[in-house]
């Protein structure tokens, strides 16, 4: 017999097959998990390592052995043609078992894009270092690094990682190549900022992300009136190296000047910085910034996104429809000084939403888009629009951008599964919401959402570990959130825990009224149905700005509640909710 016969006779293709496969599945899966436990990079390469070589091993001790019903023994001692063929048997089965799982294990893997492809020209721009010697300027270099970022976001051939991704890096940093590979990019800049009266020195560097070699470099030692300029030079410069097309609109808007005073665009940057939740600081901020140049637009549009928010969330004594009054006079005033300012059609969008006014906030929401393509903040509440007016193909694709720009924060992949959840893909839905808690473990989104995940799959001892989790947390619980933990108690069989969340809701009526949609929810998290009808009614009736929230989780469901979802009078009063 020729020697290629004898290799084959012997079974030495199909072990080299089967081993090779193994090792695919083996390699791919430790690829996916070694990240998700921090395990050191150095144990996947010992890994691929010892795999090859075994494979030669493995060869020749296919060579000289085989596997027979009386057990291994020596090829040469094997004369009979059946011993060998029930060794080729079972491998052909391990071979054919090892493609389903390869075959599985691709298609269950998210597409490439999501597996560590580097973002077309794209970059990560890390915390400035500050260099003041009076702390009182520290402020300075983050709202500087802070603006560079939004002034990027207009340019929408670069693919700009968000401030909330990148802030991590601020304090020991890892290596450049670490930092490109974990945020996908092929460039990072680095830079400080020294400010000494009305002097400043700005430095920057932008570096190669796979060879860490330095691109180029600049020092600007310019004085603070010349900041927007030092500002749009950085912009301009990057969009130059990473080959970006850069429109003529995009770049007036690199190069705009928000105001002239060094003294407002101060208390504008220290605004950027201040609390998201403490709005009304956020005000005070920025009232004194129009104080100082009332011609500062971009200010006034800020103006207008606070009071869009408080439209929702209500904070001192400003009503709804005062809040209404102020978000729309300050948009209108931001863009008549300049019609550039993308943020005052994302408030006029959040105004329209409260009033569940869908096909008003989707066109101020794509006016603002068309200025500022690429910003997560505004990308993030228009896929939830789209997403509650039906859209949901496009509010997943929308979402899965925001994760490619800012790939270290919750939110993103907290909104994303709920467009996948909406949809009905409950897995994609899942992991999403898993990775949200990943990044922030004690983040209430995340929890409430995958305890409700682990409710639907009947894995009711995980969703009540993670109801219990909320409720350690110190954060407020809000009025809106107590029906929703009540029903999962009840769910896993904690009946007695729902009947405490409901009475801390009924206690806190007494001091401040809860609306008619928040007890329609009590209700069902209560069993009672007939009595949530009612309430639910009543709400539709009322359309309180303040519930928009609360008629998106009605309208989808998101209890995952049977009688909700079938019930043909909850599924009118699902179909009586305005708007969307």
């Amino acid at each position: 017999m020729s020697f290629f016969g004898e290799l084959k006779r012997r079974n030495v293709f199909r072990v080299g097959i089967a081993y090779l496969a193994a090792v695919w599945v083996l390699i791919q899966v430790a690829d996916t998990v070694l990240p998700v436990v921090n395990a050191s990079p150095w144990i996947l390469q010992v890994l691929v390592f010892s795999s090859a070589l075994g494979f030669p091993l493995a060869l020749v001790l296919a060579w000289f052995y085989e596997l027979t019903p009386e057990g291994i023994k020596v090829s040469t001692d094997v004369d009979a043609i059946e011993p060998v063929k029930f060794m080729g048997r079972k491998l052909d089965f391990a071979i054919i078992g090892l493609l389903v799982v390869a075959v599985g294990f691709l298609l269950a893997r998210p597409p490439l894009d999501d597996q560590g492809t580097v973002l077309p020209n794209s970059i990560a721009i890390l915390p400035f270092e500050n260099l003041s010697p009076n702390p009182d300027d520290a402020y300075f270099a983050a709202g500087i690094h802070k603006e560079i970022l939004n002034r990027l976001a207009a340019v929408r051939d670069l693919n700009v990682i968000a401030r909330a991704s990148v802030i991590q890096y601020a304090d020991s940093p890892p290596s450049i190549p670490t930092i490109a590979k974990e945020l996908r990019v092929q460039t990072v800049m680095v830079g400080s900022v020294l400010v000494e009266g009305d002097d400043v020195r700005i430095t920057a560097q932008l570096i190669d992300g796979a060879n860490n070699t330095h691109l180029w470099a600049e020092v600007y030692e310019r004085k603070l009136t010349d900041i927007f300029e030092i500002q749009a030079d950085i912009g301009t410069r990057i969009a130059a190296e990473l080959e970006a097309e850069v429109l003529p609109a995009e770049r007036e808007s690199l190069r705009a000047s928000s105001t002239e005073s060094t003294e407002a665009y101060g208390l504008f940057l220290r605004y950027t910085l201040t609390n998201l939740v403490a709005r009304i600081e956020r005000l005070r901020q920025l009232d004194a910034a129009t104080d100082v140049d009332p011609s500062f637009a971009l200010a006034y549009g800020h103006k207008a996104l606070v009071y869009a928010e408080l439209i929702r969330f209500p904070a001192g004594s400003l009503s709804p429809g005062e809040a209404e009054r102020r978000a729309t006079e300050n948009a209108d005033t931001a863009l008549a000084l300049d019609p550039g300012i993308a943020i005052a059609h994302a408030a006029l969008a959040l105004i329209h939403e409260g009033y569940r006014r869908g096909a008003e906030a989707l066109e101020e929401y794509e006016l603002a888009l068309e200025l500022r393509p690429n910003d997560p903040l505004i990308l993030t509440p228009y896929a939830a629009l789209r997403r509650n007016m039906g859209d949901l193909q496009e509010a997943i694709e929308i979402g899965r951008r925001v994760v490619e720009l800012d790939p270290k924060t919750s939110a993103g992949y907290h909104d994303l599964g709920h467009s996948y959840r909406v949809a009905g893909d409950i897995e994609n839905a899942t992991t999403n919401y898993e990775l949200a808690l990943a990044l922030q473990p004690t983040n209430q989104g995340p929890l409430l959402q995958t305890a409700n995940m682990a409710v639907i799959r009947g894995d009711y001892d995980t969703a009540f570990e993670r109801l219990r989790l909320i409720e350690q947390h110190p954060r407020f619980i809000g009025n809106w959130q107590l029906p929703r933990l009540a029903y999962l108690y009840a769910k896993t069989g904690h009946s007695e825990d729902a009947e405490r969340l409901i009475a801390e809701l009924d206690q806190r009526d007494q001091e401040a009224p809860v609306t008619p949609i928040t007890w329609g929810f009590a209700d069902v998290a209560l069993g009672d149905y007939e009595a949530a009808l009612i309430k639910f009614n009543q709400a539709i009736d009322d359309n309180e700005p303040g519930d928009v929230v609360l008629f998106n989780a009605l309208k989808h469901n998101s209890f995952s509640d049977p009688m909700l979802e079938n019930d043909p009078r909850f599924l009118e009063i699902r179909d009586r909710i305005p708007g969307f």
